[in-house]
């Protein structure tokens, strides 16, 4: 766990994302019930009706969970639903890891409040760590509760929905205790194949030419970041 981090942060720290979470979790609306909703937007109807597609493909074709997860809506009213702090000392490419109880250990802090976030990125600066604060779209309780749509997630085009509902789904059918690397690896190796058997099962024969250019633009900037790590290591 990184030094420093009083018991007074993580009260702090948990009371905020309790807070931030039950928000959420009371803002749900059920899935069903908006599609049927004439007065729900015909765009949000449409992304709601490719999101009720791609979970039971899910279920029945990828057999990851079959619970209440993605079949409620939250609209968050912002551009993402948390941010995350993630943190490394200086001419270090090892981050800072922050334990958990239940989700284990993992290289970042994420936190629902904007200020409460750029106020913890600051303290990290102040004791001369690297910080990178980003926005989340998404995210998971690993099948604790059941996790909403997010408006966030709705942003993209239906390609990039069934992925992230893939992947989170993935994470909450096998998911260990502080080894960030394996669930990572675990989750986009489910997501990879299952976004394609959803593009292949629905005719998208574009959208899997374009998934599959974009993971290898990823994989070649992902090699390059390797090849420099591994370079800088030399220093």
């Amino acid at each position: 766990m990184a030094s420093g981090v009083t018991g007074c942060t993580s009260i702090s720290y948990y009371a905020q994302s309790l807070e931030g979470h039950v928000e959420i979790m009371a803002a749900r609306k059920n899935v069903g019930k908006l599609i049927r909703d004439p007065s729900t937007p015909k765009a949000l109807r449409a992304k709601l009706t490719s999101a009720t597609a791609i979970r039971r493909f899910a279920t029945e074709e990828l057999a990851l969970p079959d619970n209440s997860s993605y079949r409620s809506y939250v609209d968050v009213g912002r551009n993402d639903v948390t941010l995350a702090v993630f943190a490394a000392p200086q001419f270090s490419l090892a981050p800072v890891t922050w334990c958990f109880p239940v989700f284990g250990c993992v290289p970042y802090k994420g936190y629902f409040s904007r200020k409460d976030a750029l106020e913890n990125a600051a303290a990290l600066q102040r004791r001369g760590l690297d910080v990178y604060v980003t926005g989340i779209t998404a995210y998971s309780t690993l099948g604790w509760f059941s996790d909403p749509l997010l408006s966030t997630m709705l942003r993209q085009n239906d390609t990039y929905l069934a992925s992230l509902v893939f992947h989170e789904l993935a994470h909450q059918k096998v998911y260990v205790n502080g080894d960030s690397a394996f669930n990572e690896a675990f989750a986009v190796s489910v997501e990879t194949t299952g976004t394609r058997k959803w593009l292949r099962a629905t005719g998208n024969r574009a959208g899997l030419r374009s998934y599959e250019a974009d993971r290898k633009r990823k994989a070649d900037f992902l090699g390059l970041i390797s090849k420099t790590r591994d370079e800088l290591k030399q220093v």
